[in-house]
């Protein structure tokens, strides 16, 4: 039981660091016209329309330029931010649309990815068709952490990008009283 509620906490998590990586993308879009005009086709564009997955990961590739790159290729836990992503991403997916059952064929059969995968979620092999995720406070507390530094080193990209100066309060939302 604890093992689906822990699920269901990663699932939050995941959702947080993509409404993150919007609310950065939202940034980069208001304040760079050249951006706006080269990667969005709807020249109408609006924050709520911005798409998760794959799409906003995208767009936070090119928005980091060749700092993206260099920081997927050098980072703290060693791992390439595509792969990462990709991971995260259908972890959540398996937990909201698969009753917590993971298909193997959702990611890359090679190496890397199984390395990773097991790697993020130590309690769980990468073998056979499905997989059914077990968490438990130690692998939670573990993806969480990096799930977190993931959505950090992207603001930390962004921002040097930019020249953001690490204004973390230009992402704050304004609540009008």
């Amino acid at each position: 039981m604890l093992s689906i509620e822990f699920g269901l906490a990663y699932s939050q998590c995941y959702k947080a660091l993509e409404t993150l990586l919007k609310d950065l993308i939202h940034l980069k879009i208001e304040s760079d016209k050249t951006f706006k005009c080269l990667w969005l086709d709807d020249k109408e564009y609006s924050r709520e329309h911005l798409k998760g997955g794959e799409e906003i990961f995208k767009l936070v590739k090119k928005a980091g330029g060749d700092r993206f790159k260099k920081y997927s290729k050098e980072n703290a836990p060693n791992f390439r931010f595509k792969e990462m992503f990709k991971v995260f991403s259908e972890v959540r997916h398996s937990i909201i649309h698969s009753k917590g059952v993971f298909k193997t064929s959702r990611l890359p059969g090679n190496e890397y990815y199984k390395m990773l995968f097991e790697f993020l979620l130590p309690l769980n092999k990468f073998e056979g068709e499905f997989i059914p995720l077990k968490f438990e406070y130690k692998v939670v507390d573990r993806i969480l952490m990096y799930l977190a530094e993931f959505g950090y080193q992207i603001f930390k990209i962004l921002s040097e990008e930019d020249n953001y100066e690490w204004n973390y309060k230009k992402l704050q939302p304004k609540f009008e009283i």
